[in-house]
């Protein structure tokens, strides 16, 4: 292609990205109109409310319009758990969705009239109800996703702002992989303590087990202890997943069985690409449970950012033979999290929501170039392929996993 023909995608690149900004522009604008309008340019607006998991986006939305309006700009900001709903009257603002902000739930159940506005980034909703009026102001995973509730909840908390817990979550759970490995090679090396050898029998990988006890689908070898280890770790990871995303509901049992059935499938899904690769190559792999990675997944899940590495992929053969497996089931992985989280973001469903969840935090631990992740087989394997992939992943891991 020549660089003329560049310069020209260039330019329409920049012309569409302008057009999409001017849009973007004018859609929030004619909203803040309609709001201003409802609340007489915000003078009748007593106070707002910032709901309990209310996001990032929507508080940087909120002190946006606090900006460009004194009226605005003059309202106390109060937490939704330090006021009650029976208290609210007047005019106010709600800082988050219904699924975000238990006020704006209780006023939704309750409207007589409301005007629904769509915006590109999330919504706007006019509310009457009876002695009550208010402005919600949600992401677009405020109405239909379950919010993000281990952050909050975490022990971490207490010490840090919420912004920040699953930085240090992340880091601690690495953090504790470093050292498990560290403590496995010093345990493994010269000590014959009775304490050694427990700690190597609670924390070292088993090698791959020869035996063979399922049947043959195919080419593709179907082990029952493999397959109930993949069942087991996606109770665990659904576990922790269900803890991170738990509110106060009557079917929690429904969403705890709901993450299970969705992160089987998931795996499934990576393990079958793996089994098929190992009979077109030859290879013997097995997935196996692992107890420290157990624990590690429940306790990161407790601190406020799940780590899934409740099982680990064993081989016979050597990491630069087995990266392009890994590489394969990296990638269909990652293309399902992507897939599922512009589904989810067009049309926000709890489904959805999972299933990018899942996929996106099972593709990037998959990536990570350390023991006992299987980045480094891939890193062997190729490293170009290894950084093209990683870069994204990890963005967009960041963006979806990390900010709250």
């Amino acid at each position: 292609m020549g660089i003329s023909r560049w310069i020209v995608l260039l330019f329409v690149f920049l012309v569409s990205i302008s057009l999409v900004n001017a849009d973007l522009i004018s859609e929030v604008g004619d909203a803040d109109r309609k709001a201003r309008d409802f609340t007489y340019e915000y003078n009748l607006v007593t106070v707002i409310v910032e709901g309990k998991y209310s996001t990032t986006l929507e508080k940087f939305a909120v002190s946006n319009a606090r900006a460009r309006s004194g009226e605005l700009n003059s309202k106390p900001i109060i937490k939704e758990e330090d006021v009650k709903y029976e208290d609210l009257k007047g005019f106010i603002v709600l800082v988050g969705g219904p699924m975000q902000n238990s006020h704006s739930a209780r006023i939704i159940e309750e409207k007589t009239s409301s005007e629904f506005i769509n915006l590109p980034l999330g919504y706007v909703e006019l509310v009457k109800a009876n002695n009550l009026s208010a402005v919600i102001i949600s992401d677009r995973s405020g109405y239909s996703n379950f919010p993000r509730t281990n952050a909050y909840n975490s022990p971490l908390a207490k010490f840090m702002p919420v912004a920040f817990v699953p930085f240090f979550a992340t880091f601690i759970a690495i953090f504790l992989i470093w050292a498990w490995n560290l403590i496995t090679k010093i345990s493994g090396e010269g000590s014959k303590s009775t304490i050694s050898k427990n700690i190597l029998k609670f924390a070292v990988k088993k090698p791959i087990q020869p035996d063979f006890l399922g049947f043959h689908l195919g080419k593709l070898r179907i082990k029952y202890r493999e397959w109930f280890a993949i069942g087991f770790s996606a109770v665990i990871f659904a576990l922790a997943i269900s803890y991170s995303y738990y509110i106060s509901r009557p079917d929690i049992a429904v969403f705890i069985l709901f993450n299970i059935a969705v992160n089987f499938f998931i795996n499934s899904i990576k393990h079958f690409i793996r089994l098929l690769v190992d009979a077109h190559r030859k290879f013997h792999t097995e997935y196996s449970l692992w107890h420290f990675g157990i624990f590690l997944t429940l306790f990161s899940g407790w601190l406020g950012n799940v780590f899934g590495v409740a099982g680990y992929t064993q081989s016979e053969g050597n990491d630069k033979r087995e990266g392009l497996s890994e590489f394969l089931t990296t990638i269909v992985m990652f293309f399902i999290s992507i897939f599922a989280l512009v589904a989810n973001y067009l049309n926000p469903t709890p489904f959805l929501q999972m299933v990018g969840i899942i996929s996106l935090t099972g593709s990037f631990l998959s990536m990570l170039p350390m023991i006992p992740f299987d980045g480094r087989k891939i890193y062997s394997w190729n490293k170009l392929a290894w950084w093209l992939t990683f870069i994204p992943l990890l963005i967009v891991y960041v963006c979806i996993s990390l900010v709250v």
